[in-house]
């Protein structure tokens, strides 16, 4: 982002592109907003979850996005279908299965350790 921004500069005041110097302002606002929030602090805090619940109930929330990117469609005016519905509700039940669901260890030997045996003559 730094560096596409460095690129950009030239551009800031272009005489030509008819581009009024609110509209300017407005953009370059959204760019900083979606740097900071979108590209700094959403991976900061992505990674203080891993940290704190680990990889695998944090990875579990990545399925969200598609959540919030339908209310965040809802919040600009844009039709929401019985299709995106349905999908959102099954989303977050998918969600809190997974969260609620307890992990008691490995499924196959419940929680023992695993035996070695020596390989027979007839191996």
């Amino acid at each position: 982002m730094a560096i596409a921004t460095i690129c950009f500069l030239p551009f800031l005041n272009f005489p030509s592109s008819g581009i009024s110097q609110t509209t300017l302002t407005t953009a370059w606002i959204c760019i900083f907003f979606m740097g900071t929030f979108g590209a700094v602090l959403t991976f900061l805090w992505w990674n203080q979850g891993i940290q704190k619940v680990g990889a695998n109930r944090t990875s579990v929330f990545f399925n969200l996005v598609p959540v919030v990117t339908l209310m965040i469609s809802v919040l600009m005016g844009q039709p929401v279908g019985w299709v995106q519905i349905v999908g959102t509700f099954m989303v977050i039940l998918g969600v809190v299965t997974a969260v609620r669901t307890k992990r008691t260890g490995p499924s196959r030997n419940h929680g023992q350790k695993p035996t070695i045996t020596a390989p027979g003559p007839n191996n």
